[in-house]
């Protein structure tokens, strides 16, 4: 009973409201298209979409076409984000009805303005809640309300109330928790799934909820953050959330990764140069924050086709779309760390350059779903992992024949015929489907957890609301990692973006009629070169416990760090309540929540 836990607790706090903005996807290259008719009275439709099925969909639907007539591709995007989940079908629906209309390429693409009005991003968020906690900080009973502005239609926003569902409860052990989540409809933008969907907000919101209880009891939020945490079982049984999500205790790494953090970076001796710095400085305030993040994630199974031509050279079909997170990069690795077996070790590894990824296309790899949810990448791979292994299984013979003579061409030209080099005489093309087939939590595939901590320290000027963000320690459990580069990339470019969302962001319409005005640049603030912290140290946590055993190891890496940017937002709520004790008698102040976007006028 939450209502009786909250009322039986010692102290407690009513009717408190937060609230978090809406956020553009903002991705660098706009919706567009390009679609021409074919012969067959069919349609080829190029797309800058994250899924070419529902493009497939949409054009079928609206040309009344067979599926196998319309033929859609993707090569790249210039970024997604989500945005080019479902709003990509409108665009390439309008281009390829009108190639067919005219009977010759139509080219699509629409400008800046008009792509931030007509796509709405993340929906706005508002909380109320009640929570009953001890003298301590220990959270006895939580109760939040939270309500959700939608957009005219659904689209797909309620990938923010799964996402808030999953991660309302972070790695906090609340015994009695309920979460009420509603999704208003408005005259607006339909809103759709936004980099960490709901999970970003859920975040923040729990966090905010620490926050407060914090500020009433007078300590440091990490120390009650500390009480609050999960602690593991000690027969080794699942660790269970207070939602009731179950975790393998064997891979709950947050603790491992909240004491090397802070010991890293000193964090009692942060805290006292933080103090000594407010006490001597009147008007330049500095804020810590160190926050925790817990990410669920969920695989399934996906295709890919590998194939090996007769001058040595690889090609791979695989089910992702890649929007700049490395994602070919990965596939191409993995094909030539697969292949390579047949290889004696001085012949190793096989060069990356013989290796190329092909297009996205419904005619060569149908029904892959779409690139999107962190997770397609570590998919992708694994399925073009089990298709290099059948080649490898059929080409195993002759590549022990050669013995340590064995070069890759050599075993290559000993598969075909002589004189006949396009007449193979070992199939040198495999289809595999497949996942992480080791986990089957769900019926939708292997889930795991992912956990990281981040440490951001920040200074305002109380006069004039300036703030800069000095430095952030960051620490991400990613699993065992197939490219550390490409890994710290998607770090550091989550952790961006969600300062984007804390530091500027904001998406606003007219409360008349609906319209977006935040349309561009002028009006929509992403992150400049001044937001972006003096220090950024980012690791990935060594020896990690690994959720599923092999060569794909990897964890989710292109939406958790996303929610540790909120770091930078309690940091800067904490300076501004140290610059706000000097101007209120007597240093008194009513706690007063620092919602994002923290621009220089909400901090003033």
């Amino acid at each position: 009973d939450v209502a009786a836990a909250v009322a039986g607790a010692p102290l407690t706090i009513r009717g408190a409201r937060y609230t978090m903005p809406s956020q553009s996807h903002m991705y660098m290259e706009p919706q567009s298209a390009v679609a021409q008719p074919e012969e067959d009275g069919g349609v080829l439709v190029t797309s800058a979409v994250q899924g070419i099925e529902s493009v497939q969909w949409a054009v079928g639907k609206a040309l009344n076409l067979q599926h196998s007539k319309v033929h859609v591709k993707t090569r790249r995007l210039g970024g997604g984000f989500g945005g080019k989940l479902t709003h990509a079908q409108k665009v390439a629906t309008a281009t390829a009805v009108a190639a067919v209309k005219t009977g010759r390429q139509v080219r699509f693409a629409v400008n800046r303005n008009v792509d931030m009005a007509m796509n709405g991003g993340r929906t706005d968020t508002v909380m109320e809640y009640d929570v009953g906690f001890d003298s301590q900080g220990r959270i006895l009973g939580l109760d939040m309300r939270i309500t959700l502005r939608a957009g005219a239609y659904p689209d797909i926003s309620f990938t923010d109330v799964t996402g808030i569902k999953g991660g309302i409860d972070s790695v906090y052990a609340i015994p009695a928790m309920r979460v009420e989540i509603l999704m208003a409809r408005c005259n607006l933008p339909p809103n759709t799934a936004t980099r960490g969907p709901g999970e970003i907000n859920a975040q923040v919101l729990i966090e905010a909820v620490v926050e407060h209880v914090a500020a009433q009891l007078g300590l440091d939020p990490v120390v009650v953050r500390e009480r609050n945490f999960l602690v593991p079982p000690a027969d080794g049984s699942d660790l269970v959330s207070a939602l009731g999500t179950k975790m393998r205790t064997a891979e709950y790494s947050m603790p491992r990764i909240w004491k090397e953090l802070k010991e890293k970076v000193n964090y009692d001796a942060r805290v006292a140069r933080v103090q000594e710095f407010n006490h001597n400085n009147r008007w330049k305030k500095r804020g810590l924050s160190l926050v925790p993040a817990k990410y669920g994630m969920n695989t399934g199974k996906r295709g890919a086709i590998v194939s090996i031509l007769a001058d040595g050279s690889v090609t791979v079909a695989h089910p992702g779309v890649e929007m700049g997170q490395g994602l070919a990069t990965k596939v191409i690795q993995t094909a030539a760390y697969e292949l390579s077996k047949l290889l004696p070790e001085s012949q190793r590894p096989l060069p990356v350059s013989l290796i190329k990824t092909l297009d996205n296309s419904t005619e060569l790899l149908p029904h892959n779903s779409f690139t999107g949810g962190s997770t397609t990448s570590e998919q992708a791979c694994e399925a073009v992992r089990l298709a290099c292994g059948k080649l490898v299984e059929g080409m195993r013979a002759g590549a022990e024949k050669l013995g340590d003579k064995c070069t890759w061409q050599a075993l290559v030209d000993s598969h075909f015929l002589p004189f006949v080099g396009f007449f193979a005489t070992t199939p040198l093309t495999a289809f595999a489907h497949g996942g992480l087939s080791e986990r089957q939590d769900t019926p939708f595939g292997a889930r795991y957890t992912v956990f990281g901590a981040a440490l951001s320290e920040v200074e305002i000027d109380v006069l004039t609301g300036d703030r800069q963000v000095l430095s952030v320690d960051l620490l991400f459990d990613c699993g065992r990692t197939i490219n550390p580069a490409v890994d710290i990339g998607q770090v550091e470019g989550a952790f961006m973006m969600g300062m984007g969302m804390m530091l500027s962001e904001h998406v606003e319409a007219d409360e008349q009629d609906g319209a977006v005005y935040t349309n561009s640049t002028w009006r929509y603030k992403v992150p400049g070169v001044y937001c972006i912290p003096h220090t950024l140290n980012i690791e990935l946590l060594k020896d990690s416990p690994l959720h599923v055993q092999g060569p794909v190891g990897s964890k989710a890496c292109g939406e958790p760090p996303l929610l540790l940017s909120s770091s930078v937002l309690f940091a800067l709520q904490a300076a501004a309540g140290e610059g706000a004790k000097g101007l209120q008698p007597h240093g008194k102040q009513q706690y007063a929540p620092l919602c994002a976007p923290a621009t220089v006028e909400n901090i003033k």
